[in-house]
């Protein structure tokens, strides 16, 4: 097996990877896959997954790349400042870098909760580039408006509950007698999470026109999505997923371990999704590669 340390630098840091170089002798050798870890994970994926996936994969042909977003596994950063925008700047530098490698033609992401919004966030707003297809396993739901209004409600109630407990000690009114307490700052602390609410809509709308100011819909490929269904998130989550491909027109098979957990804990799911995501990705290149393709997904 061919691997080797991999280094991605950006914004005054060190993304550390390791590189799986394809074995077999094919046309798949100009297509490179990326795996994307999730929010608390690194490189190898949740029991390995990801290291038994790039194994297999690079065996038949491709090109496989794992890599530690940063504040994770070996790579350079504060995991105490890592957010949803520092990941989305990681992933664009690495697939940014592969890209321009004059060998590969194709690019496939591979995703593992946080990693796969991440993967539906990028296909979804991509303007360029040499993604042709997605596999997001068990992404958490995307409505990040209804994520909000929930965050918004849980603020006023711990405001209200703080000042309904102050309400309550006889300090409090003698205070308020004095014009110790600022009557106003009070008020638009409780009022501000209903506004913060009323602009969701107006967020929202602004989020769809900038997708159609884009004009094209550029990403060309398809999209895996599997999920647990023992995982509480999968219905809420595949709903969301299946509108957001379907409004903008993006190809998509569905594919649900019945009794699967999120992070998919039992070897028999690990090597289903192993199986399932090889014979999809060659049965979607098997026409244009003239390579065979294996088993109908």
């Amino acid at each position: 097996m061919r691997e080797s340390s991999l280094l991605f630098h950006h914004d005054h840091i060190t993304l550390y990877g390791i590189e799986h170089a394809p074995l077999a002798e094919n046309k798949l050798n100009e297509t490179v896959i990326i795996f994307l870890h999730g929010w608390s994970g690194y490189r190898t994926g949740p029991h390995d997954i990801f290291v038994k996936m790039a194994r297999r994969y690079a065996a038949i042909g491709f090109g496989c790349v794992r890599f530690d977003f940063g504040g994770r596994g070996f790579s350079d950063g504060d995991q105490l400042k890592v957010d949803f925008p520092s990941m989305l700047a990681d992933m664009h530098a690495v697939i940014n870098q592969i890209d321009k490698r004059p060998e590969v033609k194709r690019i496939i992401l591979i995703g593992m909760c946080s990693g796969a919004k991440l993967g539906l966030y990028y296909i979804k707003h991509m303007t360029k580039g040499k993604v042709s297809l997605l596999v997001e396993l068990s992404s958490p739901p995307l409505n990040e408006v209804e994520g909000n209004i929930k965050m918004e409600t849980q603020k006023f109630n711990a405001h209200l509950k703080s000042y309904f407990n102050k309400a309550l000690d006889r300090n409090t009114y003698r205070r308020l007698l004095n014009k110790e307490i600022n009557v106003k700052h009070i008020l638009r602390i409780l009022l501000d999470p209903f506004k913060n609410m009323s602009k969701m809509d107006d967020f929202k709308a602004a989020q769809a026109k900038r997708w159609e100011q884009q004009g094209t819909h550029f990403f060309k490929g398809e999209v895996l999505s599997i999920h647990g269904g023992k995982d509480p998130e999968t219905i809420l989550s595949v709903g969301q997923i299946q509108q957001m491909l379907e409004d903008h027109q993006i190809p998509f098979l569905e594919y649900i371990i019945e009794d699967g957990n999120h992070g998919f804990y039992s070897v028999s799911w690990e090597q289903e999704i192993i199986s399932v995501v090889e014979n999809w990705m060659l049965k979607f290149y098997a026409k244009e590669l003239e390579i065979p393709s294996i088993i109908n997904v």
